[in-house]
């Protein structure tokens, strides 16, 4: 909980800027940031957004990630995974589901970038595993689904929207939306791994950023691109309910949105 904090001086219309001091942030995931305001006439209201702590570290020529489906030691930096898991985060698509907790499902990722691609591992906790589409239709099972807008992106459906999964033909990437001359359908730039270990998933990749932004020569430090991901659950009969990294549940999965995503900050 972070203490009391005296405004003064704020005029009617008025901005201004104050830093707030937050407790160490161990894994990166989404928290919610709660703050009741009470005014000088004794009116209180109540603010409540998600904050994300989505940094993405520079990868020079000596720590480049090596495409295997697995971690080896300083590939990626420790402080920098997401987290995600619990029902908050869960979209049911079946009235005859419900979710188990995070053996059933859960997930941490981390990336890391340089001028030509990004990087990307994500883990999945999943304990059945089940995908029999291919190709466009290979997110009607388990799979993950990744979004990238432009910083300069607000709102709407102009961004590049991948799928990535581990299918009956190996594993595969496909394209469903696209914000470039990049066309719609399957990508074969970059590096893809998959790899399943017991009730593990590990899904990695180098993606070029030609392939997910409208401009490249916009990557650097300081850059944010707006970001989300999910990950689809299927335990045998069809797709039942997503878990996602987003700033409103359904960024990517149901409504498409830039608006409700997360952003990441390519850092140095």
């Amino acid at each position: 909980q972070i203490p009391q904090l005296a405004i003064k001086d704020l005029q009617p219309q008025e901005t201004k800027v104050y830093k707030i001091f937050l407790p160490e942030i161990v894994t990166k995931e989404m928290r919610d940031f709660g703050m009741e305001v009470t005014l000088t006439n004794g009116e209180k209201m109540y603010i409540e957004e998600k904050m994300f702590f989505t940094v993405v570290p520079y990868a020079d020529e000596n720590n480049k990630p090596v495409i295997d489906g697995k971690i080896s030691p300083g590939e990626y930096s420790n402080e920098t995974w997401l987290e995600l898991s619990g029902a908050e985060n869960v979209m049911l698509l079946d009235e005859n589901t419900s979710y188990m907790g995070d053996d059933d499902l859960s997930a941490k990722a981390t990336m890391k970038y340089d001028e030509d691609n990004l990087y990307m591992f994500i883990e999945v906790t999943d304990n059945i595993f089940f995908n029999e589409s291919v190709d466009s239709q290979a997110w009607d099972g388990d799979g993950i689904q990744l979004g990238i807008a432009a910083e300069s992106v607000t709102s709407g459906s102009n961004y590049c929207e991948l799928g990535i999964a581990l299918t009956p033909d190996g594993p595969q990437m496909y394209r469903y939306l696209t914000n470039n001359s990049k066309q719609i359908g399957m990508v074969d730039a970059g590096e893809l791994q998959i790899v399943r270990d017991g009730t593990k998933t590990r899904y990695e990749f180098a993606i070029p950023w030609e392939e997910i932004l409208p401009d490249k020569s916009v990557v650097k430090s300081g850059y944010r691109p707006k970001f989300a991901f999910l990950v689809n659950e299927d335990d045998g009969l069809g797709r039942n309910s997503y878990m996602e990294y987003s700033q409103v549940l359904g960024a990517i999965g149901t409504n498409k949105n830039v608006a409700y995503f997360s952003d990441m900050n390519l850092a140095d």
